[in-house]
């Protein structure tokens, strides 16, 4: 039988996360006791929220393909006051169907094939996105000792006559740590003076513990034209089960993108919209609410993994992971990964998702009930393994 498949559909594996939650949602069906555990609040959004959207049901509205006027009004607003980045709402913000889709669409805009983008590791699964693009992943490594802080000084040697894009995302899926103002500054200038353009991902941007405070790079002087940011509505503004997201950036690459969202789905869903409109426009004290939370449940998990001595783990500055080092248990991630799942009930991802051997990503988005449970469910694990390597004494 022929194989009609194209050769980019071909270079990609399915997206990490759904793998695993395919498989977490078999494993229910059997009857097996899956935790949940999200990268994105677990409540529901306030009820103004929720009575736009099941308004905006008894409505029969094709939305523009740029967005309703409204909530890219309202878009920009919220990224002046909180980002520092000035945007026209009719010709620099794209209402997009999630982060993901943004990424989608601008790498799909930019990259011709053979296009190189360079990016920090251990880093988000946007290389199948790259990769759909024609474009080509090219890594820079951050360490683990120093809490995969971006090392600026070695920037220009990961360069190359083919890079493109450089790609930055803080606070930083999956290892939490959230970029400084001389992060962003290095990367700004390197940018510039080899005529690169950033790709900015800030779907966590909400999500920043001990007093730090996200930064845009876009609102830096001078980086406005040579940034594309892209945000969510997913987690700070507990919204999953709509994806909505925005591209800001300039007016020429805006209208480009909107060429490619066009031919992908004309529009973006209009009760999506509405509660997107309804909650970055309405009361904000709930967003703070939301942060608190992920911050209260960061701190009690990273507790209970001090106390399992064969996993190490950063402290996430940021976002809803922790990524736990498990290099000590003599195992590698996809099989403990494996184990946790169907032996355990707790998902993770193995890190060479995240191009990484040593490590899982773990999430801590839950009620508190469950994350005590998982921590108990994983010393059990480690404690099981005792005899069956000999890794442990």
């Amino acid at each position: 039988m022929n194989n009609f498949t194209s050769s980019r559909a071909e270079a990609v594996a399915q997206v990490p996360s759904r793998e695993q939650s395919d498989i977490a949602a078999q494993l229910k069906k059997r009857g097996m006791d899956v935790l949940v555990l999200r990268g994105c609040p677990v409540g529901l959004p306030p009820e103004h929220v929720l009575e736009a959207a099941v308004a905006a049901t008894k409505e029969n509205i094709h939305p523009p393909s740029m967005g309703l006027p409204e909530l890219r009004e309202a878009i920009s607003g919220k990224i002046w006051r909180e980002n520092g980045i000035e945007a026209k709402a009719d010709t620099e913000i794209l209402v997009t169907n999630g982060a993901m889709h943004a990424l989608y669409i601008a790498f799909t805009a930019l990259l011709d094939p053979g296009d190189e983008v360079l990016l920090f590791s251990p880093s988000f699964f946007f290389d199948g996105i790259i990769k759909l693009a024609g474009g080509v992943p090219c890594y820079m490594p951050t360490k683990e000792d120093n809490g995969f802080q971006i090392e600026t000084a070695e920037l220009e040697k990961k360069l190359s006559p083919r890079t493109k894009i450089i790609l930055i995302n803080t606070p930083a899926n999956p290892t939490g740590y959230v970029y400084t103002l001389a992060d962003l500054t290095a990367i700004a200038e390197t940018a510039k003076q080899h005529g690169l353009l950033i790709i900015s991902d800030e779907s966590y941007e909400k999500l920043v513990y001990d007093g730090r405070k996200h930064l845009s790079i876009a609102s830096l002087p001078g980086m406005k034209d040579n940034c594309v940011t892209i945000q969510s509505f997913t987690k700070s503004y507990s919204l999953p089960q709509w994806r909505m997201g925005y591209l800001i950036a300039g007016a020429m690459l805006v209208k480009n993108f909107q060429k490619i969202l066009e031919w992908m789905v004309l529009s973006c869903n209009y009760a999506a919209q509405k509660a997107a409109t309804a909650a970055i426009s309405g009361p904000q004290d709930w967003t703070e609410k939301v942060r608190k939370e992920f911050e209260s449940n960061r701190n009690m998990v990273f507790d209970g993994l001090k106390h399992i001595r064969q996993i190490s783990c950063v402290k996430p500055q940021g976002g809803p992971f922790f990524f736990p080092n498990i290099s000590g248990l003599g195992i590698s991630a996809e099989r403990f990964s494996d184990i946790l799942l169907r032996s355990y009930g707790i998902p993770t991802i193995p890190g060479p998702a995240f191009n990484s051997k040593e490590h899982i990503r773990l999430p801590f988005g839950a009620e508190e009930k469950t994350l005590k449970e998982m921590i108990e469910r994983l010393e059990t694990a480690v404690h099981d393994l005792k005899g069956k390597t000999t890794w442990l004494s």
